[in-house]
This record gives C-alpha cells, structure tokens and sequence, in this order.
C-alpha cells in the first residue's frame, strides 16, 4: 500500500532545498535510487536549466509513455 509523506530534497549544486509530498512503496522496484521531480521544482536545485550531463528517457506508465531527464548529483 502506498504511504504519502514529505521529504526534504537538499542540492549538492547549491545550499537551497526543497520539501516535496512524496509517495513510498508504491510497488515500483529499480536498481538504483530513483527520484523523480516536477520541472517547476528543480530550478530551486539548482538542476534547471538542466546541467551538461542530463539524458533524456522515455517512460513507460500506465497512461502512456512520458519523456523524463535523468542526471547523477554525486
């Protein structure tokens, strides 16, 4: 069962942080940690524009595909 919660997202880029709802054991399973954040929020991050190193993903969700930038902060 999905738990809804809030988390403090801090950037390695800059001293600026966020706090976001977010959703834990939703059922989804991956090899490596996975956050995914709405455009409007990265630019807090320091993440928007996006930096060199971003790829961009085609998702697969149940509604469809989505495309999804992806970079590594350490």
């Amino acid at each position: 069962m999905p738990v809804k919660v809030r988390v403090r997202l801090e950037s390695l880029r800059n001293s600026e942080g966020i706090e976001a709802p977010a959703l834990l054991n939703t059922g989804f399973t991956s090899e490596t940690l996975n956050i995914h954040i709405s455009l409007f929020r990265l630019e807090p991050l320091g993440l928007w524009p996006l930096p060199p190193n971003a790829a961009l993903e085609t998702l697969d969700r149940a509604g469809g595909e989505t495309l999804s930038y992806s970079t590594r902060c350490r």
